[in-house]
């Protein structure tokens, strides 16, 4: 059964998040996998443990309980408690368990500076295995009819664009893959056969190619997205470098926390 992990701290901006991931695994028939990871707090010394620690374990476990007995009479649910750092122990549960896609939710543009939510969100992205479905706090469930699939058109392989595949299919999708330059001209010839290949790998699923130039690379691919109003933007998460390959590190975490559609963070294979 498809099963997506959702990772929460049981903020708002997670509760929204929430209920797109529940909206998903609906549309999907798959299952929701729940997690809260209880920070751990600096040791004292002289203590084996803080009472405070034991007091916020057994919140958190009754806050994560409830949720669960909410949510399973939508979709079939389960819930997980860890002590540690919410990214590490994301990872580690991706690796003990069946995950095909963790959704993460965030503050977006606007909402009370947080680098807590920025760093987790980046993080997840940079480290998680599987793909990463980051929804922004004004963004709510919609069917993705048109997606933007951003770039650098360097070779990509086959399953790291599986999963897009699979929602486009699933929604009866449009994929407009865009490439952002900050020079003017046409397609080099390399990245014009790359162009075709992406179209090759996208199989059935309308799809077209298309070359936006602007002076600041994320500015111009958020101006395409809202531009075409499309319902979700696709990057590649190359593993050598945390987008390296289309943003420098704050480039990409302003695409992260201020994109206003949802954004899929693949993983490239």
């Amino acid at each position: 059964m498809f099963t997506i992990l959702f990772p929460t701290d049981f903020s708002q901006p997670a509760a929204h998040a929430l209920e797109y991931a529940v909206s998903l695994t609906e549309k999907i028939g798959g299952k929701l996998l729940l997690l809260h990871a209880v920070p751990v707090p600096l040791q004292d010394p002289n203590t084996f443990f803080k009472a405070s620690e034991v007091y916020s374990k057994d919140e958190a476990k009754a806050k994560l309980d409830a949720l669960q007995r909410q949510l399973a009479t939508r979709v079939p649910c389960e819930a997980v408690l860890k002590i540690g750092h919410s990214v590490t122990e994301a990872v580690d549960l991706m690796q003990q368990s069946v995950v095909d896609l963790v959704v993460i939710g965030t503050r977006g543009a606007g909402s009370t500076p947080d680098p807590l939510v920025g760093s987790t969100t980046a993080g997840l992205i940079e480290k998680s295995p599987r793909p990463v479905l980051v929804i922004p706090a004004a963004a709510a469930f919609v069917a993705p009819q048109r997606i933007v699939l951003a770039a650098d058109l360097r070779e990509t392989n086959r399953t790291a664009l599986e999963p897009l595949v699979a929602f486009a299919r699933l929604f009866g999708s449009e994929v407009l893959v865009v490439n952002v330059s900050t020079r003017a001209g046409g397609l080099p010839e390399e990245k014009s056969v790359v162009a075709l290949q992406l179209e090759d790998y996208l199989g059935d699923v309308p799809s077209s190619v298309h070359v936006v130039v602007h002076d600041d690379v994320a500015e111009g691919l958020e101006n395409f997205v809202l531009e075409k109003r499309a319902h979700l933007l696709v990057l590649v998460a190359r593993k050598h470098g945390f987008f390296t390959s289309l943003f420098h590190d704050s480039v990409t975490r302003k695409m992260t926390l201020h994109a206003q559609v949802p954004l899929l963070a693949l993983v490239e294979g």
